[in-house]
């Protein structure tokens, strides 16, 4: 009897299902009503255990390097410190918007670090896609007492997550570890410095009631499942295409908004969300030269 065929998903899709699962986080943290920091603390922390027990039995290369693994660990949780705070003080909608400006910053990482080629359609998909997301989430609340430090901490979340997948690229090329123990060590690493940041804003508790469903689900769905797509993508995806695939983040967020929590979704946003995708789609789909990066231990 011949054997079935491996189903191989390209690694742009396997990105893009891992953005749609990251686009269900910003729901999951609404419904949890803890401080932000507790949050990003058991979401790494349920994550972590979670992903150990799924990569056991499974051999890394024995040449292992941790450095980008530790690097990428610190990296995600300023990540998510500065991301919750932007959204509490500007807005979910600017926050979202100054969050992933990474498209710009992981662009130019690759220009400048990497020797990738940006071609004028690209930086054309970018501007559509600002557009979009524009359109999505606009700037419709009127400015609070911590606006500006609200945009200081959304600029902040950009620069941080260009540069978690920048670290995450580089780790899953040299680590020598198979994608769910990476994700493991990096969530472990984010959970011990987000626990001392806890600790030092005697927030720390435990979840009660409730809490534990919707802690579960974001480490689930978010970590679990949409950072795994996307870590074993990284490393045959030039992180500049990646960023703006990453961009279906906000919209997801913000249709999932309307749809779960009747948030105004009308024709602007509607528009807006076709033409984040359609961007989306146009410079995922630029061709570019192969990226060559050190050979790893397949996962098994």
């Amino acid at each position: 009897m011949a054997l079935a065929k491996k189903v191989v998903v390209p690694s742009t899709l396997r990105l893009f299902l891992g953005a749609l699962c990251i686009g269900f986080a910003p729901v999951f943290v609404k419904l949890v009503t803890l401080p932000p920091s507790l949050i990003g603390f058991y979401r790494c922390l349920f994550a972590a255990s979670a992903l150990f027990v799924l990569s056991r039995g499974q051999r890394p290369s024995p040449r292992t390097k941790h450095a980008w693994v530790i690097a990428a660990g610190f990296v995600f949780a300023l990540d998510l410190y500065v991301w919750h705070r932007a959204v509490l003080f500007a807005g979910a909608g600017l926050g979202t918007i100054l969050g992933n400006t990474q498209v710009f910053y992981t662009s130019l990482f690759g220009l400048f670090f990497l020797g990738e080629r940006l071609r004028l359609r690209f930086w054309f998909a970018v501007a559509l896609a600002f557009a979009g997301v524009y359109l999505l989430v606009g700037f419709h609340s009127t400015p609070s007492e911590h606006y500006w430090a609200g945009v200081s901490f959304g600029i902040v979340t950009g620069i941080a997550y260009a540069l978690y997948i920048l670290c995450m690229r580089q780790a899953e090329a040299q680590s020598g570890l198979t994608s769910g123990q990476l994700l493991a060590e990096v969530s472990l690493v984010c959970a011990a410095v987000l626990f001392v940041v806890c600790v030092s804003e005697h927030s720390l508790r435990l979840p009660s009631g409730a809490e534990w469903g919707w802690l579960v689900a974001l480490a689930g769905v978010a970590q679990i499942a949409g950072w795994w797509l996307i870590s074993g993508s990284l490393r045959t995806v030039p992180v500049s295409q990646a960023g703006l695939i990453l961009l279906t983040q906000p919209t997801v967020a913000t249709l999932l908004g309307a749809l779960l929590f009747g948030e105004a979704l009308g024709l602007a946003q509607i528009s807006g969300a076709l033409l984040t995708f359609g961007a989306i789609y146009l410079g995922a789909t630029g061709r570019r030269p192969p990226v060559k990066l050190q050979p790893r231990i397949a996962d098994k």
